[in-house]
C-alpha cells in the first residue's frame, strides 16, 4: 500500500519494500543527518539511511530521495519535500497526484 500523507515532511519507504526491489540492492545507503526523524506519533523512527530513486508516476519520471525506516508500515510515504521539488498539487477533494 503506497500513502499520501500530507504531513509528512520528507519521504519515506518501510525496509521491507526497500529490499523487496532488486535494482535498489546495488547502491549504497547514505547515511542521513544526525536530526531525529519521528513519526506522527513523536516516537522517534529507526533510519537506516537515505536513496536516490528513480521512480515513475503515470508518464512523468522523477528521481527524488528517500530515508528507509525499519518501523513504518506503509511502503511508501511520500512527504512534502517531493511534493514541492517537483511542483505537484494534490487535489484533496479525490486525492489524486
Amino acid at each position: 500500500m503506497h500513502s499520501l500523507d500530507s504531513g509528512a515532511r520528507i519521504c519515506l519507504m518501510n525496509e521491507h519494500f526497500y529490499r523487496s526491489i532488486s535494482t535498489l540492492q546495488n547502491k549504497t545507503l547514505r547515511c542521513v543527518s544526525k536530526d531525529s526523524i519521528t513519526s506522527m506519533r513523536g516516537e522517534p523512527l529507526d533510519v537506516m539511511g537515505c536513496i536516490d530513486i528513480v521512480f515513475f508516476i503515470g508518464v512523468d519520471h522523477f528521481v527524488h530521495t528517500f530515508r528507509i525506516a525499519r518501523d513504518i508500515q506503509q511502503s511508501i510515504i511520500p512527504g512534502w519535500d517531493f511534493l514541492l521539488a517537483h511542483e505537484i498539487q494534490v487535489k484533496q477533494r479525490y486525492f489524486k497526484i
